[in-house]
């Protein structure tokens, strides 16, 4: 019983300095990425260990995800990528991602309607995305800032913003059976 603990204590130490030293960078994600064509659903990233690893410890790596998230050779895939690695940081940090991101595209005047969507709206990573949030202030004045600058994100931004997007998404997972 005490050696497996011992043997517990020691993997869990093992792993988290794996998590702590690593850098992600373009190669890593790159890694990522080829797991990622193979994938059926976006939810299978989770079982891709390097994924995971950066997933589990985003926070740390925001700045890192961020600088990929801006970089011209960065592509679409890889930034979709990138967003569900923000899964787990604090939402505060989340939703200044998304300020960063659109402030970065507006200075820049880049066409990344479809990046900033998928940031703004939930794909799997629920429990960050602004969608939940559609009541908070800041949430609603960054989401009207979008809609202003983009018509095409308009309809988007209107739908989360009156709520029924986050309606519909808790009515389609109520359990039926009862």
């Amino acid at each position: 019983m005490l050696v497996n603990k011992i043997i517990w204590v020691t993997l869990v130490i093992f792993i988290n300095d794996m998590i702590q030293a690593r850098v992600f960078d373009m190669d890593y994600l790159k890694k990522i990425e080829d797991y990622y064509k193979n994938c059926v659903a976006d939810y299978e990233l989770i079982y891709n260990r390097e994924f995971i690893e950066i997933y589990l410890d985003a926070e740390k790596h925001i700045n890192e995800i961020f600088s990929l998230m801006i970089n011209k050779n960065t592509n679409s895939l890889q930034k979709m990528i990138c967003i569900y690695l923000l899964g787990k940081i604090p939402k505060d940090k989340y939703i200044n991602f998304v300020r960063e991101y659109f402030n970065h595209i507006k200075s820049s005047k880049l066409d990344e309607n479809h990046v900033l969507e998928s940031l703004i709206s939930p794909g799997w990573v629920w429990n960050n995305a602004l969608v939940v949030r559609y009541k908070n202030n800041e949430v609603r004045k960054l989401l009207n800032e979008i809609s202003n600058y983009d018509n095409k994100l308009s309809e988007t931004v209107s739908y989360i913003l009156s709520g029924r997007m986050y309606e519909n998404y808790i009515l389609a997972h109520i359990d039926k059976r009862f």
